[in-house]
């Protein structure tokens, strides 16, 4: 017999449906309510008695709910989609799907496996929400540097041969200058006011005086076209605009991660290459490292275990599985590269791979699974890391 009530809730994006299982006669009670103060206070007097819920992770419609429920004092567990898909297909093979089936469905899913659902932080919740739109910038950013670069091969290819093209400075002066052509029938005096300009919006002083950069556009082979150099200049003000931002959020994401984890922030910037946001975006992915009973589990919450196949007499393990957290996958491969260059023990491990005939990336994947598994280590026992290399490491 079920101890308690057991509720299950389907959360849509204008309301959630709750099914309520009695543990009486397993017999089911259903409601849907909308995202509503009236609605919301409701659901006091449905849950009126002991229960326990369980709602299915859809963004942030069940962040809302899971953040109303804590307010009411209870403690709602977030079960992964998949998690509930595989459930269902294990009791029928019909296709049918309504709102209430599902919440029949989850609130079924907690009777036969509550022990492996979770109540996240929702502290750390928001510091993942932070971490993953300072990685999206960062992607932005990479998108327009690309398209930016396309468009100086047209216009100046000779540029980025001399100086980066993505100093501060430089952006500003193709800001003003958006082509060799223009630049080259500039005049000097015009040219030295545009990298004052630059420098004043905290962009560094260019290498290449006036006069340099007026003979090196002079004999570009660059193209002069209006339609190109619009463009140039529209992504060039974009650029610094997402720059900016990306500038501030990670601010705001360094200093709350610092807040909310300071011992394992200490630990984690003890690792040769781990930068400030590094380190916060590794507490918002992680979270607590008390809530994974060891070092496996938190290699599978990373996506980094080794697939198995099994059947008959036929097991093999293949490519690492990839269905834990592709955000904590990404900054871990980063981290590995760095490490590689900066370590003795991560340099001879993943050199001894390399000799062993893995690929690069199969190596650099190694390489990434070595360092959870530290991280795991130096984090529970809140020591520095040292790079105590021996043959066998």
């Amino acid at each position: 017999m079920i101890p308690q009530k057991l509720v299950g809730i389907d959360v849509s994006k204008d309301s959630f449906t709750l099914a309520i299982l009695s543990p009486e006669d397993g017999s089911f009670s259903t409601h849907t309510l909308s995202f509503s103060h009236k609605d919301l206070r409701r659901l006091p007097f449905l849950l009126n008695y002991p229960c326990r819920i369980a709602v299915e992770s859809s963004g942030p419609y069940s962040t809302l709910l899971m953040g109303n429920l804590r307010k009411m004092g209870l403690r709602p567990l977030l079960i992964n989609p998949l998690r509930i898909k595989r459930f269902s297909s294990s009791l029928s093979l019909r296709l049918t799907k309504t709102d209430p089936i599902d919440a029949r469905t989850i609130a079924l899913f907690l009777a036969s496996d509550h022990n492996t659902a979770s109540s996240p932080d929702p502290k750390r919740q928001s510091l993942a929400e932070l971490s993953r739109q300072v990685e999206a910038l960062s992607q932005s950013i990479a998108s327009l540097k690309n398209r930016i670069r396309q468009l100086l091969h047209t216009l100046f290819p000779e540029l980025p041969n001399h100086i980066n093209p993505f100093s501060k400075s430089v952006l500003h002066l193709l800001l003003a200058f958006p082509s060799a052509q223009a630049l080259s029938r500039a005049s000097l005096e015009s040219i030295a006011r545009a990298l004052r300009r630059a420098v004043s919006k905290r962009g560094r002083k260019l290498s290449l005086s006036p006069h340099q950069l007026k003979e090196l556009a002079r004999g570009s082979i660059g193209l002069s076209d209006p339609a190109r150099e619009a463009l140039l200049q529209s992504l060039i003000r974009q650029l610094l605009l997402l720059e900016e931002e990306k500038r501030l959020l990670s601010q705001e994401l360094i200093r709350q991660a610092r807040k909310l984890a300071p011992r394992a922030w200490e630990t984690l910037l003890t690792i040769p290459g781990m930068g400030e946001l590094s380190a916060a975006t590794l507490i918002a992915e992680i979270g607590d490292i008390s809530r994974f009973p060891g070092a496996k589990q938190l290699v599978a919450y990373a996506g980094l275990d080794p697939s198995v196949y099994e059947s008959g007499k036929i097991r093999r393990r293949s490519r690492i599985s990839k269905r834990g957290n592709p955000h904590l996958r990404r900054i871990l491969f980063i981290l590995a590269q760095h490490l590689v260059r900066r370590t003795q023990t991560f340099y001879a491990y993943f050199h001894r791979l390399r000799q062993k005939g893995k690929a690069y990336r199969q190596a650099m994947v190694a390489v990434a699974h070595k360092l959870l598994r530290v991280i795991y280590a130096l984090l529970t026992k809140g020591s520095p890391f040292q790079d105590n290399y021996s043959p066998n490491s």
